[in-house]
């Protein structure tokens, strides 16, 4: 199976975000998409870079990778996420407009050590905030993420993480499809309640004259208020069918 591999590098800055790092998200972005092919992304990162030589233009280049994300997955476009470390502003912003908003189909796995928050634990405190002990705290999956349904998985490390998405591929991706394929091997009516049961005229059970089933009479009304033909319904475990005849 191909798929389009994006990394970090926390040893370089953390995985600051600047201006070139972001035209390589965007290019492997573009990537996916010229080729059907879904994004696998594992990043660490500590949002867009802010040095004394560069700033803006870095929230510039993140705000580019944002609309590529969103018109990539708007077209169908896939971007899965394992999480396994901190993740920080532009970051976590990124993680959540790739797996969260309504019309994505991604999967967000995370780990232990993982976190998606907006500012860590020292800048909260420095400015009068609320914190937690630490950034795992703050945005963690046991506390935030998992019990709000914001990540799907959760895995023990990244080696668990990388088996959990592989697992996940099993039921949810077929080549050069838009959407899942349907389960099979169950009846469409046992699959669903607003679907038309099976009408057999005789009233019998199409699962045959040895099923035990148990009979129901309720009286019908027709749209002017007389009374009209009794409905008899018979079930088993597995089918319901309905038949008609005079009161």
């Amino acid at each position: 199976m191909r798929r389009v591999l994006i990394l970090s590098d926390p040893t370089r800055g953390m995985g600051a975000l600047g201006a070139p790092e972001c035209d390589r998200i965007v290019a492997a972005i573009d990537l996916a998409e010229r080729l059907g092919l879904p994004v696998e992304w594992i990043p660490i990162s500590s949002g867009a870079r802010i040095a004394m030589d560069s700033g803006t233009e870095n929230l510039d280049a993140t705000a580019r990778v944002a609309r590529r994300i969103i018109t990539f997955t708007e077209r169908g476009g896939v971007i899965h996420l394992i999480v396994y470390g901190v993740n920080v502003g532009a970051q976590s912003y990124w993680d959540a407009l790739a797996t969260m908003i309504s019309h994505t189909r991604g999967a967000l796995v995370m780990t232990p050590d993982a976190s998606m928050v907006l500012t860590g634990r020292a800048a909260l405190e420095a400015s009068g905030g609320v914190a937690a002990e630490d950034e795992v705290a703050i945005g963690g999956f046991e506390r935030i993420m998992g019990p709000n349904g914001e990540a799907q998985y959760y895995a023990g490390d990244l080696a668990a993480a990388v088996r959990t998405l592989a697992e996940h591929y099993r039921y949810a991706y077929v080549v050069g499809r838009t959407q899942p394929s349907m389960a099979t091997g169950l009846r469409p009516w046992a699959r669903s309640s607003t679907m038309p049961r099976t009408r057999v005229a005789s009233g019998r059970s199409p699962c045959g004259p040895s099923c035990r089933r148990s009979s129901t009479r309720t009286a019908a009304t027709s749209s002017a208020g007389a009374p009209g033909p009794a409905r008899r319904r018979r079930s088993c475990g597995m089918h319901t069918s309905a038949g008609f005849r005079s009161a």
